[in-house]
């Protein structure tokens, strides 16, 4: 049987296509794979508690990322003695080096407040209510420095907890019979640290716990991230356990006398803490061997700010002088000494002292060494840091792995007291890690498919075979004028790589981490439409990091603006108006920033611009070109893909559901065989996705499946209840309402949040903190840029005003106006009217459900941005259908 030639050509490219669709799913498989996580454990004794941190290495070595606080104990607490009595716990005035502040945060119980177990003295406040156990409420509790809570009558084992703040010191608890221990109260986690504390137990004998200082569970086994492990390192924290704290009794500052150089001159002193609390140089327990030289005092605004958030500075009780009102110094023949209990103290200098190493200070007549730092006010900072006596002690036997099917794996311990503790790769190989999973398997092989047919598509465009004179790269990049549009993609694309070096490696925000969490889990909710986070696992496959969605997501939108602008360029519209309507495409701020940030708002706005791009355009053919699109069976399927994930990307994508299907209908219904194919598959994926699919993908969690539901009855609930007529809530008050959330939606003030990120900072407990990697933390490919950058969004940002800054810059109030205005013109700009209501079609379901999130009404500005170069096109198209109806009358 002979074949005639493009039979033999179809044939040879179906040969190429399978087999690159084969290897393509031999390298997933190979390359990438579900890692269901390693748990550890530890055998041996301890005498107490020890906190730790365990470090784990993806292959770029250990670092203070990729680790996890944890505490080692003997097990649950065991009462032990005789009755403590009365418990008091108080802030002493001693913090660690990392901490910024003295007070103390507690966790009050709730039956403890209703039948008033204690008496609280000194200085403190309420804060507010928290469920710190499943079935516990309690209230916060700040204790500032020389306060205390004294709780009454307390059995063998007196249990308390502590709200960990960045702003935390050090807790003494101290018992009616004679028992003392000291716990610090400084964490990492700013809100959701509250951890159990248990004074007077007894916790010696074997390890029987690792607790995550996170989720606090005691655990046999502790879980590790669920991705490749190559080694694993055990390393003990013993700061934090402390046995015994004397403090000093008397407290010497003066000036060195064998200092060369400035010992003559006077050191000007603003103020003196001691334990935490600023002293008043009245003070009684303050004296100076000669007067200290003042003027009046007068109160700092800052003094009389609000401190209603626990993470929020130390408001001193005592007034501070104005470097420019008041100075107090110390000549060479001075000596300021203070005398009382002193746990640590600091000695604020004034601003043009340059050297601290000038003072010589004294705690019970012995010299003392000093830390030098910078605080929040940019003083010169002497500061005392009191080293604890430790009283845990730790040792090792072995250590244990556990993989996903039960197996363990021990490794004995030579030397458990000495030394950091390290499972180097040789002996992590013979750990099974990776596993078999038939959802991955599924989604290896939907995405090489859909790379193939995407090349296949590509392939088989149109000006491929429109003529074979001139070679591929003639006919890619120079003819027809295709130059414009490399022009546009590629400088577009160098703005937001500019970007992305300064924010290296791409922004990320708790809903990114959730998203990363969930495409390495394979454990896929509908909290955020699950099909993103399957996006997200498909690309992890080429490229196992977050950066890979933020390329293709900055690729996707630079080649929609290419063909944009030239398409306007190749239907004849100037350069003289091009490239000026490039400007805003090109450096307007929110556009470059949100490309380079993991967010399923940006693939979702920019298929909301291709879609109003494309069926614009149609409508431009029919009524100026008098041209009707074909559209063939490819095709038909490449716009069913586009329209299934538009409708599925974000939940309020499910608007054009009825929308774009009748517009394609009009526009082509010529083309039977095209429209019958966008029908069936466009129906069958949103079919799969929204029935069969979630049968066998979603996780079982209620609370996060049914988000979009839950938060839509809410929105319209005081709409219904207007409808039944209940309360006293009318439509008025609904429109002021919904008015309002909209408005500052679209930035025109600062209560919507426009774009933030959280990869410059350690995660959080609820960002994924066992996932999310070093790698994916902020770490500038440009110092230069970073720098240029931060100021830019520092002047950008912020609220200053209606001519400047954010109401400038973010305010998609301007594009919904401009939008209005062009829809409303139809009858002399039909194809810029049909354009601005396709954006104005779903900005009205917007307004009954959105709350402010200005990323949520992004569509509208990006919209916005390309709203010009089609107004005027349309009017130079108009001008010249004009001129050519005035020249054939004549």
């Amino acid at each position: 049987m002979t074949h005639t030639r493009s039979q033999k050509k179809s044939m040879r490219d179906m040969w190429l296509l399978s087999a690159l669709f084969i290897a393509l799913t031999m390298y997933f498989t190979v390359t990438y794979g579900y890692f269901p996580g390693l748990k550890l454990s530890v055998n041996g004794l301890i005498n107490g508690r020890v906190d730790g941190k365990i470090y784990w290495d993806y292959g770029n070595g250990f670092n203070a990322y990729d680790s996890i606080d944890v505490r080692f104990s003997a097990g649950q607490p065991v009462k032990n003695g005789e009755k403590l009595g009365a418990v008091t716990v108080e802030p002493i005035g001693l913090k660690n080096f990392h901490s910024h502040g003295y007070g103390v945060w507690l966790i009050v119980d709730k039956e403890d407040i209703e039948k008033k177990h204690f008496i609280i003295e000194g200085e403190h406040k309420w804060g507010q209510w928290q469920r710190y156990k499943k079935n516990h409420t309690g209230r916060q509790l700040k204790l500032y420095p020389d306060a205390k809570i004294v709780f009454f009558d307390q059995d063998r084992l007196f249990a308390f907890n502590l709200f960990h703040t960045v702003f935390s010191g050090i807790a003494k608890v101290s018992s009616e019979n004679g028992r003392v221990a000291y716990y610090d109260g400084y964490g990492q986690n700013r809100y959701d640290e509250t951890e159990r504390y248990y004074f007077g137990q007894k916790t010696e004998g074997q390890i029987t716990s690792i607790i995550d200082r996170y989720r606090l569970k005691f655990e046999k086994y502790l879980p590790l991230p669920r991705q490749k492990i190559k080694r694993i390192k055990i390393v003990l924290v013993p700061e934090r356990s402390i046995r015994e704290i004397k403090p000093a009794q008397l407290l010497t500052v003066k000036i060195k006398k064998n200092f060369i150089g400035d010992s003559d001159r006077p050191v000007f002193i603003k103020q003196i803490i001691v334990n935490g609390r600023y002293i008043d140089w009245n003070d009684g327990r303050l004296s100076v061997s000669s007067p200290v030289q003042s003027v009046q005092p007068f109160t700092p605004r800052w003094v009389q700010q609000s401190n209603e958030n626990p993470n929020a500075a130390e408001i001193p009780t005592v007034v501070r002088l104005s470097e420019k009102k008041g100075k107090r110094f110390l000549t060479p023949n001075d000596v300021i000494t203070f005398r009382d209990r002193i746990y640590s103290f600091e000695v604020v200098l004034d601003g043009g002292v340059k050297r601290t190493d000038i003072l010589e200070i004294s705690l019970d007549n012995k010299r003392v060494a000093l830390f030098r730092k910078n605080d929040a006010r940019k003083n010169e900072v002497a500061y005392l840091g009191k080293s604890a006596v430790l009283a845990s002690s730790i040792e090792f036997r072995e250590i244990l792995l556990k993989d996903s099917e039960g197996k363990k794996y021990t490794y004995p311990v030579s030397n458990g007291t000495a030394g950091d503790i390290v499972l180097d790769a040789k002996d992590l190989r013979q750990v099974k890690q990776k596993r078999f999973h038939g959802g991955l398997l599924f989604v290896q092989i939907l995405t090489a498919g859909v790379i193939t047919l995407l090349l296949y598509w590509v392939s088989r465009l149109e000006f491929w075979t429109q003529s074979t004179q001139g070679n591929w790269f003639t006919k890619l990049f120079v003819r027809d004028k295709r130059w414009f549009f490399w022009f546009v993609f590629l400088a577009g694309l160098g703005i937001n790589l500019a970007f992305l070096a300064a924010e290296w490696p791409g922004s990320m925000t708790p809903d990114s981490l959730y998203i990363n969490r969930e495409a390495k889990w394979l454990q896929f909710t509908n909290h955020h439409p699950y099909i993103y986070s399957v996006f997200a696992l498909g690309l992890y496959n080429i490229f196992d990091a977050p950066l890979m969605v933020i390329i293709v997501q900055m690729v996707s939108f630079q080649l929609l603006s290419g063909l944009f602008f030239y398409t306007l360029y190749s239907e004849g519209l100037s350069l003289l108006i091009l490239l000026p309507a490039l400007v805003l495409p090109f450096f307007s701020l929110p556009v470059n920033l949100f490309n380079i940030t993991f967010w399923k708002d940006i693939p979702y706005s920019t298929l909301v611009l291709f879609w109003a791009f494309f069926l614009s355009y149609l409508l431009y053919k029919k009524l100026y070109c008098s041209e009707r699109i074909t559209l063939n069976t490819r095709n038909a399927v490449f716009l069913a893909v586009l329209f299934f994930l538009l409708c599925s990307l974000r939940f309020n994508g499910i608007v054009y559901l009825p929308l774009i299907p009748c517009i394609l209908f009009y526009f082509c219904h010529h083309c039977k065989k095209g429209i019958v194919t966008f029908a069936v598959v466009s129906t069958l994926l949103l079919v799969i996705y929204y029935l069969v699919l979630p049968n066998f993908v979603i996780y079982h969690k209620p609370a996060q499946n049914n988000f979009a539901k839950n938060t839509l009855e809410k929105k319209t609930s005081k709409l219904s209840s207007i409808l039944k007529n209940s309360g006293n809530y009318y439509i008025e008050d609904y429109l002021a309402e919904r008015t309002r959330v909209f408005t500052a939606s679209l930035g025109t003030s600062p209560v919507a949040s426009t774009w933030y990120t959280d990869t410059h900072f350690p995660p959080q407990a609820w960002l994924s903190v066992r996932e999310m990697r070093s790698d994916m933390v902020y770490n500038p490919q440009s110092g230069y840029l970073a720098e240029n950058f931060k100021k830019l969004f520092r002047k950008t940002a912020q609220y200053s005003g209606l001519f400047s800054g954010r109401f400038l810059f973010w305010n998609s109030s301007f594009a919904l106006v401009g939008l209005c205005l062009v829809f409303f013109l139809y009858r002399w700009v039909p194809v810029s009217a049909f354009y601005s209501g396709f954006f104005l079609y779903q900005a009205f379901f917007m307004f009954f459900v959105v709350w402010p999130r200005w990323r949520y009404l992004y569509f509208i500005y990006l919209g916005g941005v390309f709203l010009l170069p089609i107004v005027f096109f349309e009017i130079s198209k108009m001008k010249k259908r004009k001129q050519t109806a005035c020249a054939r009358e004549k």
